[in-house]
């Protein structure tokens, strides 16, 4: 009899150590970071990207008074070489979006799986960067008033844009990113048609995201560049680019 006692418990030792090897599944906690693009135009049709962590579990997604479904399925999307993926998120999903043409809210809020929505910005007469923009020879020539849409493509990656400006006019310049979530951490520089520092921003006070006013000191040609202060970049590297001149009842 205890040869037979010994002999269950030495069989039943080994269940009692695998039930306690069970640990119950991980749950996936969702968080949505940012959209690339950052910005639409009211009207808009077409790809919204929503990066994040988690993200590659979700299924569905909502929108209050826009038509959005998602498209394909999400994924894992390591950020680049050297990036720390909290800076950029490593989960993504595609979405579909549909703005009316009256939309007059300032943003849309997405809302994907079980994350906290997102912000996606809505600006009129919204404007693309354009390529190739990398130095003072192919600045891409803009007409302010204007928000533009850039990204730093690659690592070191310069955008450069020239405008006209008049002597004695003030005029406001600002970049949004970090405030969006995007990791480009900015530093905006204007430079004259010679080619020298007017003005330099890297952060506003406790705000990553560098702005200044200006008064231009001469008629004629200026520059206005974007890196990424740290040297960092890449396709999903967005920024907004806020370009103000003074009202027409101004110097």
């Amino acid at each position: 009899m205890i040869a037979l006692h010994l002999a269950i418990a030495a069989f039943a030792l080994p269940l009692s150590v695998v039930a306690k090897d069970v640990k119950p599944p991980v749950k996936v906690v969702q968080r949505a970071k940012y959209t690339l693009p950052l910005a639409v135009a009211p009207g808009y049709t077409g790809r919204v990207t929503v990066r994040g962590f988690g993200l590659d579990t979700a299924t569905e997604v909502t929108a209050d008074g826009v038509a959005v479904k998602v498209v394909g399925k999400s994924r894992k999307a390591s950020p680049p070489q050297n990036v720390p993926p909290e800076l950029t998120g490593d989960t993504e999903i595609d979405l579909e979006l549909t703005l009316p043409k009256d939309f007059a809210a300032p943003h849309v809020a997405l809302k994907v799986g079980t994350a906290d929505a997102v912000k996606l910005l809505v600006v009129r007469g919204l404007v693309a960067e354009r390529e190739p923009n990398d130095g003072f020879a192919t600045g891409q020539l803009i007409i302010p008033p204007l928000t533009l849409h850039g990204t730093i493509e690659k690592s070191r990656d310069v955008d450069v844009y020239r405008f006209v400006g008049r002597k004695g006019q003030r005029w406001n310049f600002a970049v949004t990113a970090r405030k969006l979530g995007s990791p480009v951490d900015a530093l905006l520089t204007l430079y004259d048609e010679k080619r020298r520092v007017v003005e330099s921003c890297d952060d506003t006070g406790s705000d990553a995201d560098p702005s200044f006013a200006v008064t231009l000191p001469r008629d004629g040609v200026y520059f206005l560049s974007v890196i990424d202060s740290h040297d960092q970049g890449g396709g999903i590297f967005p920024y907004l680019l806020s370009v103000t001149p003074p009202s027409p009842a101004s110097p």
